[in-house]
């Protein structure tokens, strides 16, 4: 949509724009107004900028240029600076016809400061219908340019907040990625530190293991209990190996065992 061009002459476009074709003709202008509007996409908004031609000859070669929220908003203002620059420049005005009061864009020259001199006079008359009610649409006219020229300052200065908002936001992330950042290194730092306090739990872990080690057992008390186990288990074996005839075998193993001799030389055996 971005570049799109329109061309038109608002023929059936009531207000400024059927207001400047009936100027035309008050100044016997064979012809009429082409608009030629543009689309372009600003600060995210999409809008038209509106240049009118006047296809007529003797008509000013000056165009006027506006931008509006729509083409024909921007016909409409478009059409009225036309008018604006038509009674300014034209020289061939009517004076029976009511474009003598139309407000010209210059508005400090010597032809429209004695119009309004004469308009002033107009209240006198019998009817000053006239007279007022171009003293009224002067008035609007007047406000409609202040309220224009504000317009103008605000649209400047919101688009420099938000080009401020935009940087601002744009500051803020990389300073959030810049804690985050610093914070990872914090961490990785933390973990090679010996003063960190997961290491200085592991010292004291490994301090108290080595100055006090566990409790071993004697091997003295080791070496007895096993040869108790084994005199235990040789007993049970003589006892099996050699019983005696007609006796049980408990007294057989208490017999093997109190003759330390016989012992002696079944174990060499």
């Amino acid at each position: 949509m971005e570049g799109a061009e329109y061309v038109s002459s608002c023929e059936s476009e009531d207000g400024f724009p059927r207001l400047l074709r009936e100027t035309l003709k008050w100044f016997n202008l064979s012809g009429y107004p082409e608009y030629h509007g543009k689309v372009f996409l600003d600060e995210g908004q999409w809008k038209w900028v509106v240049g009118v031609q006047l296809k007529a000859d003797g008509a000013p070669e000056r165009w006027s240029t506006v931008i509006g929220n729509s083409f024909l908003d921007a016909c409409h203002v478009a059409a009225r600076d036309t008018l604006r620059i038509l009674c300014s420049s034209y020289q061939g005005i009517n004076p029976a016809s009511p474009v003598k009061l139309f407000p010209p864009a210059e508005k400090n020259s010597l032809r429209w400061i004695q119009q309004l001199q004469a308009l002033q006079q107009m209240r006198n008359a019998d009817d000053p219908t006239v007279a007022y009610l171009a003293l009224y649409l002067h008035t609007l006219d007047v406000e409609y340019d202040k309220l224009r020229f504000q317009y103008g300052k605000l649209e400047v200065r919101h688009k420099g907040i938000k080009a401020l908002l935009t940087k601002t936001q744009q500051e803020l992330q990389l300073l959030r990625t810049k804690k985050i950042l610093r914070q990872v290194k914090r961490e990785e730092e933390s973990s090679s530190n010996p003063q960190c306090p997961s290491h200085i739990d592991e010292v004291q872990v490994a301090y108290r293991v080595a100055t006090n080690p566990p409790v071993q057992a004697d091997p003295s008390h080791q070496v007895n209990a096993h040869i108790r186990e084994d005199r235990a288990s040789m007993g049970a074996f003589l006892s099996l190996s050699f019983p005696e005839e007609g006796s049980s075998s408990q007294p057989a193993v208490q017999n093997q065992a109190s003759n330390p001799q016989k012992l002696k030389a079944v174990l060499r055996e």
